[in-house]
């Protein structure tokens, strides 16, 4: 993520499926106060196709809906793997948001 700090760091939270303990990171690419077109959706699941860890959502956030790419690891994971959710989402979501909105703006 050299030369660029997201506007919108990434964001975590835990849940418990007993009996793991997962936590997902997520750093959103798009937002809009409608609903997500078609054409972004599939997009999106286009680009799903092509990553090994991690994934395309789309979100309701309040009145707005979003879409953001997460990924969901061990909660009581390594450094390492933690280190490369945190800084290696945003740099992918940050590249998807300039494909859709030609914008810097998350």
């Amino acid at each position: 993520m050299v030369g660029r700090t997201p506007k919108s760091p990434p964001t975590a939270f835990k849940a418990t499926v007993s009996p793991f303990a997962i936590r997902e990171i997520w750093s959103i690419a798009y937002r809009l106060k409608e609903a997500i077109p078609a054409e972004v959706a599939n997009r999106l699941l286009e680009q799903n196709g092509q990553v090994t860890l991690g994934a395309w959502h789309i979100r309701k956030m309040g009145t707005d809906h979003g879409a953001s790419f997460s990924a969901q690891i061990a909660a009581d994971t390594d450094q390492t793997t933690l280190r490369w959710a945190l800084y290696g989402l945003p740099p992918r979501a940050h590249q998807m948001q300039k494909e859709l909105t030609q914008k810097d703006e998350l």
